[in-house]
C-alpha cells in the first residue's frame, strides 16, 4: 500500500480568491486497486466512490481508536482522531481503477499524542493510519483468534467495504507490504470471525493496579493468576487523578469486558475502580465468556432412518399397552 513519500504544501483560499500556502509535512502515498466490470479506468461513479471513502474513513478511524483507547465509532469523534485521519484523495488512475491517498504519519498529524513510541499499544510515530488499518485487516483475514488489533465492532465496520459489490466492483486490493484483498469471499470469512467472538459482558475483577496512563485514561490490572488486563475508563465519573492513590495496590474494577475471538479478554471498559485490600481471590482471574459462541455448522447433522426425527416417529417411550393408554386418556378427558 505504501508507494512513496514527499514533502508537500497544500493550498487554501479565503473569500476574495486570496491564496496562501501551508505546510502539510511529509506525505506517504497509498494505493487501492479496484477490480471488476466497473473498475476499468480513471472513472468511478460518485455513489461507488462515496461508499469506498465511507469504508476507508470509518475503518481507519475505528482501527486506530481501538488500539489507542479501546473505543469505536460511537459518540463524537475525538479531535486527535480527526487529525490522524485527515488524509488526501488524489485523482483516480487508470489501468484497473486505482484510488490514491496521501497521509501524514501519526507523529506529524498528532504530535501531542504520538511523538514517542508506545510499546503498550504497538504503535510507532512514523506509522500512518493506513498502516494501522493494514495491520488490523491482515490479522482479521488471517483469522488470528488471539489478535488484539480487532474486535467484533471493528470487524462489522470492515463490512462497509461490502457495499462496493453492488456497484459491479468485485475486489479491493491494498498494494503494499501485506497481501490484502477484500472481496465477497474474504468478507464472508470476516463475518464468520465476527460471529465467533463472544458477546461483551459485565464483570468484576480484583487485582493489583499495575500501570496508569493518565492522558489516555487507561490502566492495567494484574490478577492473581498472572494475567494483565488492559482497562479504559468508560465514564468521567472515575477521576484519573484518584487512581494514583491506588497504583501498586489491590483494586476492584467493575465494568464491561470485551473478548478476542479466542475467548481471552481484550480489555475492560471500567465504570468503577475502588480499593479492595484483601479482595476475594475468586474474582482475581482473567474473565472468561459465560456464553461462548458456537459455530452453526455444528448443529447441522445429517439424518438417517435411525437418527434425528426418524428415531422418534412411531415410538412410544413407555411400556403401556394400547388399551392402558386409551383408558388413561378416557379417565383424564
Amino acid at each position: 500500500m505504501l508507494s512513496g513519500s514527499a514533502t508537500r504544501c497544500g493550498m487554501a483560499t479565503w473569500p476574495g480568491s486570496l491564496w496562501y500556502l501551508f505546510d502539510v509535512g511529509t506525505m506517504r502515498q497509498y494505493r487501492l486497486r479496484l477490480t471488476g466490470p466497473r473498475a476499468t479506468g480513471a472513472r468511478l461513479s460518485a455513489v461507488a466512490l462515496a461508499d469506498l471513502l465511507d469504508a476507508v474513513i470509518n475503518s481507519t478511524r475505528h482501527a486506530l481508536r481501538l488500539r489507542v483507547d479501546g473505543g469505536g465509532l460511537t459518540g463524537a469523534t475525538p479531535g486527535w482522531l480527526e487529525r490522524a485521519s485527515d488524509f488526501i484523495v488524489l485523482p483516480l488512475e487508470a489501468g484497473s481503477t486505482h484510488v490514491v491517498f496521501e497521509s501524514q504519519t501519526l507523529a506529524e498529524a498528532v504530535p501531542d499524542r504520538f511523538a514517542q513510541v508506545d510499546f503498550d499499544l504497538g504503535l510507532e510515530p512514523d506509522m500512518t493510519i493506513f498502516e494501522v488499518l493494514e495491520e488490523s485487516l491482515g490479522e482479521a483475514l488471517a483469522g488470528n483468534p488471539s489478535s488484539d488489533k480487532f474486535d467484533a465492532a471493528l470487524l462489522k465496520t470492515f463490512g462497509r467495504f461490502g457495499k462496493l459489490w453492488r456497484h459491479q466492483i468485485e475486489g479491493v486490493e491494498f498494494e503494499g507490504g501485506r497481501a490484502i484483498r477484500l472481496d465477497a469471499a474474504s468478507m464472508a470469512r470476516i463475518e464468520g470471525l465476527q460471529r465467533q467472538i463472544p458477546a461483551d459482558q459485565r464483570t468484576i475483577v480484583v487485582g493489583k493496579l499495575d500501570q496508569l496512563h493518565h492522558s489516555k485514561r487507561m490502566f492495567t490490572i494484574r490478577t492473581d493468576d498472572g494475567s494483565d488486563l488492559r482497562g479504559v475508563l468508560a465514564t468521567d465519573e472515575v477521576v484519573v487523578a484518584s487512581l494514583g492513590e491506588l497504583w501498586g495496590r489491590r483494586a476492584q474494577v467493575a465494568g464491561t469486558v470485551k473478548f478476542k475471538a479466542s475467548g481471552a479478554p481484550l480489555l475492560i471498559e471500567a465504570d468503577s475502580v475502588v480499593a479492595s485490600e484483601g479482595g476475594p481471590s475468586v474474582l482475581s482471574k482473567a474473565p472468561r465468556p459465560l456464553f461462548q459462541s458456537l459455530p452453526a455448522r455444528g448443529f447441522h447433522k445429517s439424518q438417517g432412518p435411525r437418527s434425528g426425527v426418524s428415531a422418534i416417529f412411531g415410538q412410544w417411550p413407555g411400556d403401556e399397552t394400547d388399551e392402558e393408554v386409551e383408558a388413561l386418556l378416557a379417565h383424564s378427558s
